[in-house]
């Protein structure tokens, strides 16, 4: 009987396969690292994060969620990450697991499949996009896959709200651990990776406009403070704006492509019980308008649209 081939064991892998217990080549950057789009480095740390302590430990970040001032000292200096880096210290704050991946992760992705994807959108083929074109994608990008994971979880929070606390906090950490690798390949976009950033960009906003209000009194603030929040992100992602030619010819296509046309209009207009003469006020008006809600993303105009 053959013997079993024993393999080297070294203590000079990177700390991102260190936190994953994974074996790393040791490469700079690792292969598994460049796998994921992360960002791979050697530096020990003083005492490793504890492990299996559950929900309840609030006496250190889980592996690889850093603290606020942690992550300031080390996001970049451009002001697209700024803009992310102050939402991310927001959340970050909350983010208390002892590990990347859970259990719980099955269960948030087939609810974002089956049900969070489709309430997205209306059309077929956007939800579609959303159902089957974002987790393809992040098969190959965890920021994403996190994203995924956690507007998911809020949204079961919304569901079921005799679980909100546990799901809320799930959230939480998915969406501060995704932020961290995201504002990261922000700062320099790829043709290779400007989908993914697109998509959690995309995840992003409906992530705020959907977070809720930690209470009655505070929901007025919080809903402006929300609203800001889009503006700012909105602003952070026109990095992507050279790139957008290859999103819209992607998978992400759908999301792209208007509700409906003028043509379908008048379709409908003309099943409306209106007189005939207000039917005319009521389309060249529309025609006037319309064009002013057709502006193609991203065409250059002053206002970043």
């Amino acid at each position: 009987m053959a013997t079993r081939r024993s393999h080297k064991k070294s203590r000079n892998g990177c700390d991102q396969c260190k936190e994953r217990r994974v074996k790393c080549n040791e490469d700079h950057p690792c292969s598994d690292c460049s796998r994921r789009g992360m960002n791979c480095t050697y530096k020990r740390r003083n005492s490793p994060s504890p492990m299996g302590e559950g929900l309840g430990n609030v006496s250190g970040l889980a592996a690889g969620v850093q603290t606020p001032e942690l992550c300031n000292s080390q996001s970049p200096s451009s002001s697209t990450s700024d803009v992310f880096g102050s939402f991310h210290k927001t959340i970050a704050v909350t983010a208390y697991f002892a590990q990347e991946w859970t259990s719980q992760d099955p269960e948030l992705m087939h609810h974002f499949t089956l049900h969070t994807s489709k309430s997205l959108a209306r059309r077929q083929q956007m939800q579609e996009a959303w159902q089957v074109a974002f987790p393809t994608l992040a098969y190959s990008y965890e920021f994403l896959m996190h994203g995924i994971l956690a507007l998911s979880a809020l949204h079961l929070g919304y569901l079921k709200p005799e679980n909100y606390s546990r799901y809320t906090t799930s959230s939480r950490f998915h969406i501060s651990l995704g932020l961290r690798s995201f504002r990261k390949l922000l700062s320099s976009p790829t043709v290779a990776n400007c989908s993914a950033l697109f998509a959690f960009s995309s995840l992003i906003m409906v992530y705020i406009y959907a977070s809720p209000a930690e209470s009655v009194e505070v929901s007025m603030v919080d809903t402006l403070e929300s609203t800001l929040h889009l503006f700012k992100l909105c602003r952070g992602i026109l990095v992507l704006k050279p790139y957008m030619g290859h999103v819209r010819n992607s998978t992400l296509g759908p999301l792209f492509r208007q509700e409906f046309g003028m043509l379908e209009f008048d379709e409908r207009l003309v099943l409306l019980s209106t007189r005939r003469s207000s039917k005319h006020v009521v389309r060249v008006n529309t025609s006037t308008l319309l064009p002013n809600f057709s502006v193609p993303l991203y065409s250059g105009h002053k206002y970043g649209f």
